[in-house]
């Protein structure tokens, strides 16, 4: 999940993208989105962590970085942790 994007809005044709995560060695994992926009280099102090009490292991969100009108960030971001999303979709994949 390294690389920033630099597609934005919607296709001219306007269906959905997919999105490609490795979530292990000999696993990728398909995410349909309806938009993307650029994806910002945010700084670590930045980034809000979701609290563990209200998180919870279903929550696939690890934090929250705020709109910050002098950063250029108009809108909130929510952030999904990689290491949630892999656990549950391995999880997934055993109980199938």
């Amino acid at each position: 999940m390294g690389h920033a994007g630099r597609v934005r809005g919607r296709r001219p044709n306007h269906e959905p993208q997919i999105v490609t995560l490795q979530l292990a060695t000999d696993v990728l994992l398909g995410v349909m989105v309806d938009e993307l926009s650029e994806i910002p280099e945010i700084q670590h102090e930045h980034i809000e962590k979701i609290s563990g009490i209200l998180a919870g292991e279903s929550m696939l969100t690890e934090g929250l970085v705020k709109p910050d009108e002098l950063q250029n960030r108009l809108k909130m971001i929510v952030l999904v942790s990689p290491n949630r999303l892999r656990r549950r979709f391995m999880a997934a994949q055993h109980a199938a």
